[in-house]
Parts: C-alpha cells; sequence; structure tokens
C-alpha cells in the first residue's frame, strides 16, 4: 500500500516540539526561507517523499514570531550573510537575535 504524496501542509506528518529539539541537538543547522505560491508548494512537498515534516504544537502549525536581529549601523552583519562570499569556501557566518512566539489565539 502506498501513502498519498503531500500536496499541502495539512498532508504532511506532524512531529511535536520536543521531537524536534531531540532531533535538532545533534544537527548543525542550515535554514532557508522562500516564498512560493500554493501551486508550487504541491510540487515541491510531491518530490519530498517522507522526508519531511511540519512542526505541531497544541494542534497548530501556523506560529508567528517576533525576531529582533543585532547588528552593526552599517548591517555588517546582514550583507555579510545575504552575500555570498567571493571564494569557492563560504566561511561560516552567524546572526545574533532574540524570537519570541506569539501565541495568541
Amino acid at each position: 500500500m502506498t501513502t498519498p504524496t503531500p500536496t499541502t501542509i495539512d498532508d504532511l506528518a506532524s512531529i511535536s516540539l520536543a521531537e524536534l529539539n531531540d532531533l535538532a541537538e545533534l544537527l548543525t543547522r542550515t535554514d532557508r526561507k522562500y516564498i512560493v505560491s500554493e501551486e508550487l508548494l504541491g510540487g515541491l512537498l510531491s518530490g519530498c517523499g517522507d522526508d519531511i515534516v511540519v512542526l505541531e504544537i497544541d494542534g497548530r502549525r501556523e506560529f508567528a514570531y517576533e525576531s529582533v536581529y543585532f547588528d552593526t549601523a552599517d548591517m555588517a552583519l546582514h550583507r555579510a550573510a545575504a552575500r555570498p562570499a567571493a571564494t569557492a569556501s563560504r566561511r561560516a557566518r552567524g546572526c545574533t537575535r532574540t524570537r519570541a512566539l506569539r501565541c495568541s489565539r
């Protein structure tokens, strides 16, 4: 029996915050964020197979965050992270931020 191909976020298996923290603790994390249409999302999800899950907390899969980034006056950290390095080996870059989850219902 085959599992239906996910085409929306609702079709994906969920992972709890505790499970995610257990997995992420052992990983070097790299974030990539993209904004895509629902039509494109369906195609992307169908290509992921069972390798993708969605965070679910208290039955919710959508969350609002407030992030505050700390940088220099000329935004040097942002510019360094946003632009690829001129050399083939990209040195590690980072940012300092605070993030608060907004849980209003």
